[in-house]
């Protein structure tokens, strides 16, 4: 079953001493109705860890406002788990080859670009909506 999707791609504040960290927003892109689960399984197998927090570095559990409210979890009911772009990007290149998928190549070239200009690093969100 697809779900409807966004890559949030952004900064998150990793102090280490909170349970989650702010996330600062860069852009977004509709992904719209893809598997997520499938998408989440390609990428848990190359190392994000969506289900625990034993490192910061490979993923971290991050919140944003929209207006008043606090986002914590997408319109699913799953936390946010902000993680490498380099294995969405890997993930995408992969099902890009199966999957002639019309919305992977525009991300695909949004994350190749963005990992060339922001040496400072960034992380990416899936969002289910």
């Amino acid at each position: 079953m697809g779900y409807e999707v966004n890559v949030i791609i952004g900064k998150a504040d990793v102090d280490g001493n909170e349970k989650e960290s702010y996330f600062h927003t860069i852009a977004m892109y509709d992904l719209s109705k893809v598997d997520l689960s499938v998408l989440q399984t390609s990428i848990k197998g190359k190392g994000a860890k969506f289900l625990s927090r034993t490192d910061i570095i490979e993923r971290t559990k991050v919140y944003w406002y929209e207006g008043d409210n606090k986002i914590t979890e997408d319109k699913y009911g799953e936390g946010l788990i902000a993680f490498d772009p380099n294995l969405l990007l890997e993930t995408l290149i992969e099902k890009r080859k199966t999957d002639g998928y019309r919305r992977y190549p525009p991300l695909i070239a949004l994350l190749e670009s963005m990992l060339k200009e922001f040496t400072d690093g960034f992380q990416v969100v899936l969002f289910g909506r």
